[in-house]
């Protein structure tokens, strides 16, 4: 029952790109910083990726397809 659960939940341990945990960053979550020093400090850092907090994004922009259309691809122009 033991060999179920826990840290050896598979045969081989797949470690992330950089580290051996995933992590994973919401700006939300650390209070009100600016996006553009939120993305020096992630590529600073080596992160690889962040995830969006929908609060924090400009949904309006995406009331019509080629609005949403546009707005993604600006936030992936920012990745």
């Amino acid at each position: 029952m033991g060999d179920d659960m826990g840290f050896h939940q598979t045969k081989t341990h797949r470690a992330g790109k950089h580290s051996y945990h995933q992590i994973g960053l919401v700006r939300g979550q650390f209070g009100d910083i600016p996006e553009d020093t939120w993305l020096d400090f992630l590529a600073k850092n080596g992160f690889d990726g962040w995830e969006e907090a929908s609060w924090e994004l400009d949904l309006p922009q995406c009331d019509t397809e080629s609005g949403a259309e546009a707005y993604a691809k600006s936030r992936v122009e920012k990745a």
